[in-house]
């Protein structure tokens, strides 16, 4: 049975994003295990690894499987813009690695669950956008409940907490998604 364009590109879009959250959820945690269960000392070298591979992987996808004609020319400018984002996002995931050694998984995802409040710290400071009154206040809750879980961990390490919450799987995002938007010429607000 041959589907039409457009549901096989839209079943193509939902495969290529739970993909991408499957890998997501995996990476994180082989990255806990490896650092966590096996002791491995050096979040950064992993995270090295982990963006050299992915340029390789990048590479050989754009050499052997992209046509000729999807290959479009890049001005120095936005290769420039892009080299920003790909520092914020290595900073993130190396910071993010940094947290794994010291705390598990499940910890630095309660504390991720905080960053619709420093994403709006940011865009309130950096972009001048405002919000709802309703979206302050549902920041109380939010983080509260955030605040709590952080508060009775077991498990707790200051190095991996202060990991997590400066920059990483919290600020750091807000940042890059806010770079992002602002580098690639998006209106921000």
């Amino acid at each position: 049975v041959e589907l039409p364009p457009p549901v096989m590109e839209q079943l193509r879009t939902v495969a290529t994003v739970a993909s991408w959250f499957a890998l997501n959820i995996m990476i994180g945690n082989l990255n806990g295990w490896v650092l966590r269960r096996h002791g491995f000392a050096y979040p950064v070298l992993l995270t090295t690894i982990h963006m050299v591979c992915c340029c390789v992987l990048s590479a050989l996808y754009n050499c052997t499987v992209r046509a000729a004609s999807e290959h479009a020319s890049v001005s120095a400018e936005l290769r420039r813009k892009v080299n920003v984002l790909s520092l914020a996002f290595c900073a993130s995931v190396a910071c993010g690695n940094i947290a794994l050694r010291y705390i598990y998984v499940s910890f630095a995802q309660m504390v991720s669950a905080a960053t619709p409040l420093f994403t709006i710290i940011l865009m309130r400071t950096m972009a001048g956008r405002k919000y709802s009154t309703g979206a302050y206040l549902s920041m109380i809750p939010m983080c509260g409940g955030v605040m709590m879980c952080v508060g009775g961990e077991i498990n707790f390490h200051a190095l991996g907490f202060a990991a997590v919450v400066e920059h990483l799987e919290a600020a750091l995002r807000s940042v890059d998604r806010l770079i992002e938007r602002v580098q690639l010429g998006h209106r921000v607000g």
